[in-house]
């Protein structure tokens, strides 16, 4: 049942692909910008002994943050872009980055985290920890921000921070993790409780 939804899921995103941009400044903006990066933690290999039972669910994972939506527009990203071109790698994690230049002007940006496995019965076995919410942005032309995040079972947060590392918004949190955490802080939308990352989770939220 669970791998069905998965398959839901992808054709969902399918769909979606033609509603997903990677330009955030319009064509006829002249003006300065600035760069948003997405990141993701260390990939991180199986634990369990290469002869136990339990690697046989145990694919790679990542914890990923980036950005959903700018002002209720979704936006090219690092979870939707891995799970384009990078589902089909078996239980080997090949993550694609994504940044994107944005117009210097106050904002509106939906930031997600979400533990990723590079294949989908990870997610039926192992932990999943989601985060997701609104914050408001205002860049400084010229420079580099960086998504940044921490996922866990009892805190998760996202937020941007400039490459030196200072946090520029307010940090979006959820003090409820896994797959305990069904209502998303400031988005608007509530996430499946099952561990199958939803449209939601890797494309943007609808709200």
């Amino acid at each position: 049942m669970r791998m069905f939804r998965r398959l839901v899921v992808l054709l969902s995103v399918s769909l979606l692909a033609g509603c997903v941009t990677s330009a955030v400044v319009p064509e006829d903006y002249s003006g300065p910008t600035a760069l948003i990066e997405d990141s993701s933690g260390e990939v991180v290999s199986p634990s369990s002994p290469w002869f136990s039972p339990k690697r046989l669910v145990e694919p790679q994972k990542a914890d990923l943050f980036y950005v959903y939506q700018i002002d209720g527009k979704r936006v090219d990203n690092i979870a939707y872009k891995t799970e384009m071109l990078g589902g089909n790698s078996g239980f080997r994690l090949r993550l694609y980055p994504v940044e994107r230049k944005v117009p210097i002007r106050t904002m509106k940006v939906t930031l997600a985290g979400l533990t990723y496995y590079a294949a989908p019965i990870g997610e039926m076995f192992n932990d999943v920890y989601r985060v997701s919410g609104d914050v408001d942005f205002t860049p400084v032309a010229g420079e580099t921000y960086i998504v940044r995040g921490v996922l866990g079972k009892d805190y998760s947060a996202v937020w941007i921070e400039t490459d030196e590392g200072s946090i520029v918004t307010q940090k979006v949190e959820n003090k409820v993790g896994g797959d305990a955490a069904a209502t998303v802080p400031n988005a608007g939308y509530t996430l499946s409780t099952s561990p199958i990352r939803s449209t939601e989770d890797i494309a943007a939220p609808t709200g």
